[in-house]
């Protein structure tokens, strides 16, 4: 069985990789800021460094491209980077 920290990053890593990224920035961890989500991903801001193209850009793509395909946990993306709760 696959831990939910491991299907929230294949799924991430999906979207990354969707916006021509590379799919290593989806990593998903649990939250440094747990009063904000249970789950963080750092990613936007190595792939914004990659891209050439602010972090917040890139978050809200990502958060919109997972958002959009209807799953259960909550995406947004509050500042620099996305949270995910559950």
């Amino acid at each position: 069985m696959t831990s939910l920290v491991a299907e929230l990053s294949r799924l991430a890593g999906q979207a990354f990789a969707a916006e021509g990224l590379s799919d290593n920035f989806g990593l998903v961890q649990v939250s440094d800021r747990p009063d904000l989500a249970q789950y963080q991903c750092n990613g936007a801001l190595a792939a914004a460094k990659a891209a050439k193209t602010s972090p917040r850009a890139i978050a809200e793509k990502i958060a919109a491209r997972l958002r959009a395909k209807a799953y259960s946990a909550r995406w947004r993306s509050p500042g620099r980077g996305f949270s995910i709760s559950t």
